[in-house]
Parts: C-alpha cells; sequence; structure tokens
C-alpha cells in the first residue's frame, strides 16, 4: 500500500481530534522531504510549516466548513518540502467523523501531487496572453491598414467627379464610370468596418436598414462577380419574376453575401460551368438561390461551414473543380445579421430568404399580379453565355 501511495504521488493523514494524534503515510512524509518516523506520527507544527503560509487561511477555512456542515473537505494549496524547499501543488479531500454526540472526533484523508497539472495550467494561461496580445497587435495593424487604404480613394473618386463633370461620354463610358463610382462607395463602406475592428470581432458590425430594391442589389452583384466568371468562362443563368421586391435591409451588406455567392461559386466550379441565380417570389418573403455544378459542401464539413472564417479545403478548387454550396457569404450574413438576417438551407444551392418590406402606407408587402419573367438588366460580358429571364 505504501508502494502504491509513492508511485501515485499521493499521501494519507489520519488525525484523532481527541489526543491531536496525527498518523501519516511514509508518502506523506516523503512528499515533504521528511524521514518516515517508526510510529508514523507528525506534529502539529510539522503540518502547519508544510503548508504555503499564504494558502494555510483557506485550508484552515475549508476544514471548518466541512466539521461544520458534516461535508467533504475539499482543497487545492501548495506544500513546502522541508529539505529543499521546493513547492508541490496538492489536491485534497477528507472527512470527519462524528460521536454519538455529534462531535468531530476524527479527520482522515488523502492528497494527490498535481504539480504537473498546475504547471500545464500556468502555460496554458502565458500562451492564452500571448495570443491575446498577438491578437491585439492584428486588430492595430487592421485599424492602420484601413486607414492606409481610404487614402488613395480619394483621388479616385474625385477623378470619377472630373469624368462625370466633362460630360459628352458615351453610353457604354458612362455605364462604366457609374459601375466604378458604386463599387468604390463599397470600398469605403468596407473599409470602415475596418476601423471598428472590435465589432468585426464580435460580429456587431452596425446595420444601415434601409429600403433596399433587390434587383439593384444583384445587379450590384453580378457586376462584381463578372470578372470572375469571364476568366472561367462559366454560364450565367438568371430567373427573376418581373415584379419589384422592396426589403428592409442593409445594402451594402446584400452586395457581400450575393457577391460572395457568385464569385464563389466561379471559383469552386470547373471552367466553363454553369451557375444559377434565381429569385422565388413568396407571400410575405423573396427567397434568392445561387445554384452551380460543383461538387458541394464534403460531408464532414456540413456541421462547422457556417462557422466564423470556416473554409472549405482550397485544393479543391484546382483538383476537383470546386464546390457548389460555399459558406463565405453565408458568414457575412450571420455575421452581419444575426437574428434577423437571411435563413439558410444546406444542400446543393445556397438559399437566402428575406421578408419584403411593406408598401407605403399600407402594413402590407408588395406583391403584385403574377408578371412575366424578366432579365433584372445585368451587365454579362457576352463571353459567359449568360441567358438572363425565365426558361
Amino acid at each position: 500500500m505504501q508502494l502504491a501511495m509513492t508511485i501515485a504521488e499521493a499521501g494519507t493523514w489520519d488525525l484523532d481530534l481527541t489526543t491531536g494524534v496525527n498518523h501519516w503515510s511514509d508518502s506523506h512524509f516523503i512528499m515533504l522531504g521528511c524521514e518516515p518516523p517508526p510510529d508514523g506520527v507528525a506534529t502539529e507544527s510539522m503540518w502547519r510549516n508544510s503548508v504555503v503560509a499564504e494558502d494555510l487561511p483557506a485550508v484552515i477555512r475549508e476544514s471548518g466548513r466541512a466539521s461544520a456542515e458534516n461535508d467533504l473537505f475539499r482543497s487545492e494549496h501548495r506544500l513546502q518540502r522541508a529539505d529543499t524547499g521546493d513547492i508541490t501543488w496538492v489536491k485534497s479531500a477528507g472527512r470527519f467523523f462524528y460521536d454519538a454526540n455529534d462531535e468531530p472526533v476524527r479527520f482522515v484523508g488523502v492528497f494527490f501531487d498535481i504539480t504537473a497539472q498546475k504547471r500545464n495550467e500556468e502555460e496554458l494561461k502565458r500562451l492564452a496572453e500571448e495570443l491575446r496580445k498577438a491578437d491585439q497587435r492584428k486588430d492595430e495593424f487592421l485599424a492602420t491598414l484601413a486607414h492606409e487604404l481610404r487614402n488613395p480613394l480619394a483621388p479616385v473618386l474625385n477623378s470619377v467627379e472630373i469624368l462625370k463633370s466633362l460630360g459628352g461620354e458615351s453610353q457604354a463610358a458612362a455605364s462604366a464610370r457609374t459601375m466604378i463610382e458604386r463599387q468604390i462607395g463599397q470600398m469605403v463602406r468596407l473599409i470602415d468596418d475596418l476601423l471598428d475592428i472590435g465589432r468585426i470581432s464580435r460580429n456587431k458590425l452596425e446595420l444601415r436598414i434601409e429600403p433596399v430594391d433587390l434587383a439593384a442589389v444583384l445587379q450590384q452583384a453580378v457586376e462584381a462577380a463578372e470578372p470572375a466568371m469571364r476568366r472561367a468562362g462559366h454560364e450565367l443563368v438568371t430567373r427573376i419574376p418581373a415584379e419589384s421586391f422592396v426589403l428592409q435591409a442593409d445594402c451594402v451588406r446584400l452586395c457581400q453575401i450575393f457577391g460572395n455567392l457568385l464569385t464563389n461559386a466561379c471559383k469552386y466550379t470547373e471552367a466553363g460551368g454553369k451557375i444559377e441565380l434565381e429569385v422565388v417570389a413568396e407571400p410575405q418573403a423573396v427567397a434568392v438561390s445561387v445554384k452551380d455544378n460543383g461538387l458541394g459542401i464534403p460531408p464532414e464539413m456540413i456541421d462547422g461551414i457556417f462557422e466564423p472564417f470556416a473554409q472549405v479545403d482550397r485544393s479543391l478548387e484546382r483538383s476537383q473543380g470546386g464546390t457548389g454550396d460555399r459558406a463565405d457569404a453565408g458568414q457575412a450574413a450571420g455575421g452581419t445579421a444575426r437574428g434577423r438576417g437571411p435563413r439558410f438551407q444546406r444542400g446543393p444551392w445556397q438559399r437566402e430568404r428575406f421578408h419584403r418590406a411593406p408598401a407605403a402606407g399600407t402594413g402590407v408587402p408588395e406583391h403584385p399580379a403574377a408578371a412575366p419573367a424578366r432579365s433584372l438588366g445585368f451587365h454579362v460580358h457576352p463571353q459567359l453565355a449568360a441567358r438572363p429571364g425565365g426558361r
């Protein structure tokens, strides 16, 4: 038994409260750097001197509580070796025994050496503090970067205004200039988010809710994804009802959502693939889905794909032709409009459902009579072989 206690780095005590005699196991003496006496009896001063002075009051309080409440004694405290002065962390547990008058007469317990555990905890705390400081430096870097990114945008916007004031431009040039102006405005908004990096890390970006025309939002999203589609030679098919859809939403966030969906569909679909953008009217809502003929999300990624910054293996983009449903856009929605944004359906496509804004003065969502499907007027490069409209 003594050998087992020594190997386990454990010790026992058995204190007779009527006589004050305290029997320790040999391993108890050895762990404190003492030679075990033949009778195994430890003096009270030996016990008090073994407990680190700062921890002794807490140990005494816990023993008093356990005795008064007839409860298990529990304590984690430090012991100091008599020979070397080394500190050992121990975890103790004990039980009081009582006589017929409910007076405590015996206190028996055991303790285990948990020094290695405490060292690991301290190391984890140190690493956590290092990570916190590194994260803080990252936040400061991103905030500085955001300031620097804003500087080049001012002259670009000024140049766009100059082009606008000159007049005499062709329709194509005016369209290109308008698109540049719009995209720069969105960049400014996104850079503003970097300035408030603390809110980004807590998924609490400010939402600027206002009436939004879904068609205009989707047009901007297609404009953002068009270069990637053109490079990959994808076919874009749109199925858009002719009716107007007005949402109470954040325009920039919706552009992010749909732009990311389309861009990721481009990335994770083999060259020459097919991407479908569909809007479906519902009585009180409108559903928007993006579908591609990529491989989809691997089953093992389904549970974690909507976590912040989650990504499927990027090597799939080249080695296996891509994936269908990507989570980057889903996280953009979930992170910026959690609890009030779209609902996601996990499957071969990404679908997002939005409540429609009430018609002015009625409190009833706009829902005109059925109309023929129409194109949103997307500016899609001819090489995409896009087929806007219903089919």
